[in-house]
């Protein structure tokens, strides 16, 4: 109940914010208007979550209960009756992976289609891409209009960003622009919480990307190539570059494409094959977070007994790491890396940002001694709890023998 009243002040907050932004929006939509020749346009924007088999069929079911009249409705995995249905199988001869739904926005003035994929992490996860389809590109002065237009189905949500008025008024432009992007973005991930199952959406900000154009030209390039305290990556093959971005909290990636062919990001595939040094790659932010929440307190000594859910969180959290992990077309996929030039902070990286396993045994370690501490403790709670009913029921047994006696 507490939660509740706090989450509540905080999304009190945020509309406080969002109406206080609002007011101002007219202004800046002229503003950006006259420098709207010099930025790039919008053309699709893709989120990732990640899901076990229990949270899959949760997504699907809420898939076939999207209204049919708002929505048209494909969708490619059956639902459950009664039990859950398997959708994950072991990853010893193959990683499952293909389309899960599309939904087509009947009414929506923005939204013209929605297309999610998966592809499985491990034994126990699954990767959903969901990739939001414009009916027309999305202008840098546009921006303004569609977060007006939408802003309210972000409101009452829990991984929303509180900004407060203060700061607006004496930052002035770079607040306002700072309090978009942000407001942008969550208009896409508010969609999948209020509408569909997430899991890590409720509370956290997702990783999210952007598809944009660029106009070809010496300084657009350099920048591109040398982006301050961000991964480039360019692709040579197909020529188009993946700036991530990830000191703000979550992970932000933009795609950026010269000419008319859009091509296909391969984000999801990086899923299928790297499997767990993908995954913490992309969703590092929101693992430390889930550390904070679930182990952090029993190290502090906030709490004395160790709850079961979050003791048997960690013991999966080991099980995946340590599953054996099947990456077909090995060969076809090296060779493919060959195609990348990765800088960070404009120097070239000699070790692939593909192939690395830096995150999955810094995460084996930091869960490994985690997991013992937190074993010794449930350890002796258990055997606590086993003195506590042998002691009561040596008492009982005596007060029974007395009576007897007597």
């Amino acid at each position: 109940m507490k939660n509740y009243f706090i989450n509540l002040y905080f999304q009190l907050q945020y509309i406080k914010s969002v109406r206080e932004y609002l007011k101002s929006i007219d202004n800046l939509m002229t503003k950006k208007e006259e420098a709207d020749n010099h930025r790039q346009f919008v053309w699709n924007v893709t989120i990732y979550d990640v899901l076990s088999n229990k949270e899959l069929n949760k997504l699907v079911e809420s898939l076939y209960r999207l209204d049919g009249y708002d929505y048209g409705k494909t969708i490619y995995l059956k639902k459950r009756k009664s039990r859950d249905l398997h959708y994950l199988g072991l990853e010893v001869n193959h990683t499952g992976s293909g389309l899960l739904a599309k939904i087509v926005f009947n009414k929506h003035k923005y939204f013209s289609e929605l297309t999610m994929k998966y592809t499985q992490v491990t034994n126990q996860t699954v990767a959903i891409e969901y990739t939001f389809n414009f009916i027309k590109a999305i202008s840098f002065s546009e921006e303004s209009k569609f977060i007006k237009d939408n802003i309210k189905d972000t409101y009452f949500l829990n991984f929303t960003s509180i900004y407060f008025n203060s700061s607006f008024r004496n930052n002035g432009m770079q607040s306002l622009e700072q309090r978009e992007r942000d407001y942008f973005r969550d208009i896409f991930q508010g969609f999948i919480v209020k509408n569909l199952y997430s899991n890590f959406g409720r509370e956290y900000k997702l990783p999210i990307g952007y598809t944009m154009n660029y106009k070809k030209a010496d300084e657009t390039e350099e920048n591109l190539k040398n982006p301050f305290l961000m991964r480039s990556l360019y692709n040579k093959k197909e020529n188009y570059y993946i700036i991530i971005e990830s000191f703000r909290g979550y992970q932000t990636f933009y795609q950026y494409f010269n000419g008319k062919i859009i091509p296909e990001i391969p984000f999801l595939d990086n899923f299928q094959y790297e499997g767990n040094e993908f995954y913490y790659n992309l969703f590092n932010d929101i693992e430390n977070r889930e550390l904070e929440n679930k182990v952090a307190k029993y190290l502090l000594g906030n709490y004395k007994v160790v709850k079961k859910k979050d003791y048997l969180w960690l013991v999966n959290k080991l099980r995946a790491l340590r599953d054996s992990e099947f990456k077909p077309n090995l060969d076809s996929r090296l060779q493919d890396q060959k195609n990348w030039e990765v800088r960070w902070n404009g120097e070239i990286e000699t070790e692939s940002f593909f192939t690395g396993d830096l995150l999955t045994k810094k995460y084996t370690k930091i869960y490994s001694d985690y997991h013992d501490y937190m074993k010794t403790l449930f350890t002796m709670q258990n055997d606590s709890i086993i003195l506590t009913v042998g002691l009561f029921t040596l008492f009982f047994t005596l007060i029974g023998v007395i009576i007897a006696v007597l």
